[in-house]
């Protein structure tokens, strides 16, 4: 392993990258060809008409994001650390390809936002005391949230006439059954 530069600093384990270098051999080469295909796809000037397109550009952007950070990560032996982003990595990509090829439920899964908003705001409240956040503002995010929970209500039960309570997600299929419509994506 050569030494570092004076007055330089190696964060992570140096053994590991330096194995991660042989057992990678072409590594840099593919880093840099990806970096250039990311900069096509995400540095330029954007032309997004709706809220689904911005969507899948910034969805986009944080999918590339985690995989860069779980091969800097890798690189310097904290596959545990990279094993928790893949997870994530994952399921945002899963959600991505699902919703390319659903683009009529990109709303729902925007809607999905208010809920969370006002569930966070609930939990807050709940810790903080009513007076941490303006009633104006409160009233504003339960009003966005109660103008769409009905979009998200599911049976308790599959009896006919059971009650409804609001689903946990945005969307009525579980997270493995999305994955599955994704074609190939979801076998992994």
């Amino acid at each position: 392993m050569p030494e570092l530069p004076a007055g330089s600093v190696m964060y992570g384990y140096p053994e590991e990258c330096a194995r991660f270098s042989a057992r990678h051999p072409l590594w840099e080469e593919m880093m840099a060809n990806l970096a250039k295909a990311l900069d096509i796809a995400f540095t330029r000037v954007q032309t997004m008409d709706s809220n689904g397109d911005r969507f899948v550009y910034f969805f986009g952007r944080v999918i590339s994001e985690d995989f860069m950070e779980i091969t800097l990560i890798s690189q310097h032996g904290y596959g545990v650390a990279a094993s928790k982003l893949v997870r994530s990595m994952y399921e945002f990509t899963v959600t991505l390809e699902y919703l390319h090829k659903h683009p009529e439920e990109a709303g729902m899964f925007l809607d999905y936002h208010l809920i969370q908003r006002d569930k966070l705001l609930s939990r807050i409240i709940e810790i903080f005391g009513e007076n941490i956040i303006d009633a104006k503002a409160t009233a504003e995010v339960r009003k966005k949230a109660a103008d769409v929970k009905r979009d998200f209500m599911i049976p308790v039960c599959e009896h006919p006439g059971a009650k409804m309570r609001l689903n946990h997600t945005w969307n009525k299929l579980d997270f493995v059954s999305m994955a599955k419509t994704t074609g190939a994506l979801g076998d992994l």
